[in-house]
């Protein structure tokens, strides 16, 4: 055991290093929640913003006291793999500094701090477009960071523009992303080669397609048509529920009660295994989520959490998979945290998370000898309306960075 643990610490620790090969995320302990992170705190525009813009990060800490908290930025090339140019030429002032902001929690019954950075700031200014992230770790332990974050800051420099259309290789199943992108007015060299594309479905990094060649080139032109790199399994609608009065029932919410500590627990419906169900329409937001209350006036500081029950009933119980409660609301993670235990009395998969008061999509997943699916719960229908996120990057003749110089979307 000491061994493996020892194993689990240096890869840790290999992966938050600047000479790290790949960025992979870290997972934040139990104790960290509601993790955000967005454009002027603008809960619909996450991941990526224009090179100049604000941008908001926050979280909450439900230990009992304040801590110290640093963070830290890193630089990426455009397939995520670490940069190899020098702090100062991607940041002007310091790669890394504390993290002064933070409110306690009034009158919530789980108390907890919040914490909120915003960059560009007084100490770091980012100066190139491109993929970076935002590494958390407390004062004088560097070494054990407490999460991660990506996001892309972009140039406006061309127009991207994508649609949606249904594959004609899996044609009830799949959707293929069409791309068009008119650099007009930007002068490049070799965009052929030069040129990459990265398509992502609904922000979740498992999807991400990247060093997309394009099929055909015309005056100031590059087109994607029906490749198959850009087919992508549709998925289907996201669940929902919202809890902004977290004392009634609703038509999420079945069943509310107050624990003897005083801590709410809701009840959501149970959800049906939709696999070989027929498609049905309802909107969501593509499994994003957004902090909301009807009781409060500063949900950063005011809003309780709720220990939130999900329950799945599936047809086939496979000894040999794990099921997932999926969104937006832990970057897609799987982990403990939302793993689910299949409860033989109701024959239910059952799952209960500390969330806060809000509006949340969520979705269930599946993970069997080691393959994550994203549909053999929920099923896939070509009609499911998705968001995907269209990112072009450029390297010119001569550098060694990647600009990330246009986004666009196909929804």
């Amino acid at each position: 055991m000491k061994i493996k643990s020892l194993i689990v610490f240096l890869f840790i620790h290999a992966v938050y290093s600047q000479a790290q090969d790949v960025f992979k995320a870290i997972v934040p302990p139990a104790t960290i929640k509601t993790i955000i992170l967005n454009e002027n705190n603008d809960p619909d525009k996450v991941l990526v913003t224009k090179l100049g813009t604000k941008i908001h990060l926050s979280f909450d800490d439900l230990a009992k006291d304040e801590k110290v908290y640093y963070y830290k930025i890193n630089y990426y090339n455009s397939d995520w793999t670490a940069t190899t140019l020098f702090d100062s030429e991607y940041i002007t002032g310091f790669v890394s500094d504390e993290i002064y902001q933070y409110d306690y929690s009034y009158n919530t019954i789980q108390s907890y701090v919040h914490y909120t950075l915003e960059l560009p700031n007084d100490m770091t200014t980012l100066t190139k477009s491109g993929n970076y992230s935002v590494t958390v770790f407390e004062e004088d332990n560097e070494e054990n960071p407490i999460f991660s974050r990506r996001f892309m800051l972009y140039e406006d420099r061309i127009i991207v523009g994508g649609a949606i259309k249904r594959s004609n290789r899996q044609l009830f199943e799949d959707q293929n992303v069409n791309v068009v992108i008119n650099y007009q007015g930007f002068k490049m060299t070799n965009p052929m080669d030069r040129i990459k594309l990265s398509v992502m479905q609904n922000n979740d990094w498992s999807t991400l397609r990247e060093n997309i060649k394009p099929l055909f080139v015309r005056e100031n032109q590059l087109l994607y048509q029906n490749m198959p790199i850009l087919d992508f399994k549709a998925g289907n609608e996201f669940y929902y529920f919202e809890n902004k009065d977290y004392q009634l029932n609703t038509n999420y919410i079945a069943h509310v009660r107050q624990d003897d500590a005083g801590m709410y627990h809701h009840y959501l419906y149970a959800n049906m295994e939709r696999k070989n169900q027929p498609y049905t329409y309802f909107p969501d937001i593509d499994g994003g989520f957004k902090i909301t209350s009807s009781t409060t006036d500063d949900v950063t500081i005011e809003a309780e959490y709720i220990y939130v029950h999900f329950s799945l009933a599936k047809g086939d119980i496979n000894p040999n998979e794990t099921v997932f409660v999926y969104g937006a609301f832990n970057d897609y993670a799987l982990n403990q945290g939302n793993a689910m235990q299949y409860n033989s009395q109701t024959k239910q998969y059952e799952c209960t998370m500390l969330l806060k008061q809000g509006f949340y999509n969520y979705n269930y997943v599946s993970v069997s000898n080691n393959t994550l699916d994203r549909t053999d719960i929920t099923g896939s229908h070509y009609q499911t309306e998705n968001n995907y996120l269209l990112l072009v990057y450029y390297r010119e003749f001569g550098q060694d960075y990647d600009r990330l110089i246009g986004v666009g979307q196909a929804k």
